[in-house]
């Protein structure tokens, strides 16, 4: 068994106190992580009204045509939160009506920010590797 000097000692405990201490500030900086507005609230979207999530997603800067008639149809925007909660990183593909796409897609996009949620690329699709 060989024999360990004073000074490869002195190095193994300064390795290890190296290694202990950035263990320690990764966990610290981890710990101050800014919390999702959701994490900050408790309040989950689908739960808010009709008109409260239209004003939530107009808040987010999300543009709503006025093809939609929200006065005609007050759900729609509610159910697109509800569909964005239930499947984050689905996009919006049941429709042929491409302004429908887009507003579910840019609603899935805010409810995605609000839960804390990242998406792998802005289209919400996982990255294939070529190999």
């Amino acid at each position: 068994m060989p024999h360990i000097t004073k000074k490869q000692l002195l190095l193994l405990i300064m390795v290890i106190s190296v290694v202990i201490f950035i263990c320690i500030v990764s966990f610290m900086l981890k710990a101050n992580d800014p919390l999702s507005a959701y994490e900050q609230s408790g309040q989950l979207l689908s739960e808010l009204s009709e008109s409260e999530c239209q004003e939530f997603v107009l808040s987010k800067g999300v543009e709503i045509s006025r093809a939609f008639d929200l006065d005609k149809n007050p759900e729609l925007i509610k159910e697109l939160i509800c569909q964005a909660e239930q499947a984050p990183q689905s996009q919006c593909g049941h429709s042929s009506y491409t302004e429908i796409v887009f507003l579910a897609e840019s609603i899935r996009k805010v409810v995605n920010e609000y839960y804390g949620i990242t998406i792998l690329d802005d289209d919400g699709a996982y990255m294939l590797d070529d190999t």
